[in-house]
């Protein structure tokens, strides 16, 4: 937290030993991004990176995966998918790199609509999706 500010990540979601299908978001907290994830996935997904990022950089990488853009924030194996897990592996400065790159428009409405919300909305939201898991969660444990 950097003044009051809850930092943002960007990250990648995949299964498990496969090169995709890649899920690039961005989260406060990316861990419990993957553990949501992983209860309805047929494979066991692991994070391939989070570093600091916010919906800016999110947005940036989508667009550049374009080509590959499955549904939602999915993103089919790709050379550009890799490049871009490559790149955050290596520990290289990726803003520097998107910004370098002649970037199609961004395939996805809905992250458009999430990212154009208000702050407080958006927190509202996260908040709202938080109870539904955690309500989700205790309804299949007690089974």
């Amino acid at each position: 937290m950097r003044d009051g500010v809850e930092t943002r990540y960007l990250y990648a979601l995949r299964p498990k030993g496969m090169a995709g299908p890649v899920k690039f978001g961005c989260s406060i907290e990316p861990e419990e991004r993957l553990l949501a994830y992983a209860r309805w996935s047929p494979f066991q997904l692991e994070l391939a990176f989070r570093i600091p990022g916010n919906m800016s950089l999110e947005r940036k990488v989508h667009r550049y995966c374009a080509a590959s853009h499955s549904h939602n924030e999915w993103f089919a194996a790709s050379e550009r998918v890799e490049e871009i897990i490559a790149i955050v592996s290596a520990g290289a400065d990726l803003l520097g790199f998107l910004n370098a790159q002649e970037l199609p428009d961004h395939p996805d409405t809905e992250a458009r609509k999430v990212a154009a919300m208000a702050p407080e909305v958006r927190a509202a939201r996260s908040r709202k999706m938080k109870r539904y898991w955690s309500i989700y969660k205790a309804k299949h444990a007690a089974a």
